[in-house]
């Protein structure tokens, strides 16, 4: 079953921050300070917000990582 373009269907695991810290970490960054909690237009606005979000989070891992050295 499942030819080319044929629709695949995955049971996910229920939620668990427990398997994986490091995203977990990264969203509550995002969503807790990085991101202006609003309202986004379009999706892509969205995801604009979420990759400058990214930026500013690299940004100061990096200010981080020079200040502990």
């Amino acid at each position: 079953m499942g030819g080319e373009g044929a629709l695949r269907l995955y049971r996910l695991p229920s939620y668990c921050p427990h398997p994986n810290p490091i995203v977990e970490g990264v969203w509550r960054r995002l969503k807790g300070f990085l991101m202006p909690r609003r309202f986004y237009d379009s999706v892509g606005e969205l995801k604009q917000a979420v990759l400058h979000g990214l930026r500013l989070l690299e940004a100061m891992e990096v200010q981080c990582q020079i200040g502990d050295t």
